[in-house]
This record gives structure tokens, sequence and C-alpha cells, in this order.
């Protein structure tokens, strides 16, 4: 499972970089994309690395405050859990 978790996010990475203009030659490492575009690339770097993940802790937050879990639920949880092995 965590193989597969790894392949979804280092491919979702990827895809992110290629829709944002981000290309690099594999073997010397060294940016192929037009240098002039480069502030562009550095304002969709700020969106992927600061606002993506903004809002996706938002969307979290207000998930987790419907679904509260209390003491009691998680003691629950971790006998049903440790039952089961």
């Amino acid at each position: 499972m965590k193989k597969a978790q790894s392949a979804i996010a280092t491919a979702a990475v990827g895809a992110l970089l290629v829709a944002v203009g981000y290309v690099v030659d594999s073997a010397t490492d060294t940016y192929l994309g037009e240098l002039s575009a480069i502030p562009t690339l550095l304002n969709w770097f700020v969106v992927i690395m600061g606002a993506i993940p903004f809002v996706l802790g938002i969307v979290a937050w207000f998930i987790m405050r419907h679904y509260p879990v209390t003491n009691e639920d998680r003691a629950d949880m971790k006998v049903k859990l440790h039952g089961a092995n």
C-alpha cells in the first residue's frame, strides 16, 4: 500500500510540475524551458506549495470538525482493532 501511495504522489507532483511548464533534462539536471518564463514558473510554485495545501487543510479541518472523535471513541477503536488481531 505504501508503494502505491508513493507512486501516486510522485506521479501527481510530476504532473503538476509539467502542467506549470517545468522541464528538466534528466541527464544533466538543467532547466530546458524558456528563461523568461521563470518568474511565472515561480508564481505557480507558490500556488503548488502554498495555496493548494492551504485549501486542502481547510477542507480537512471542516471534515474533522463535523466528525469529532472523543477519547471514548478513540479507546473503543483501539479495543476493536487490537481485538481483531
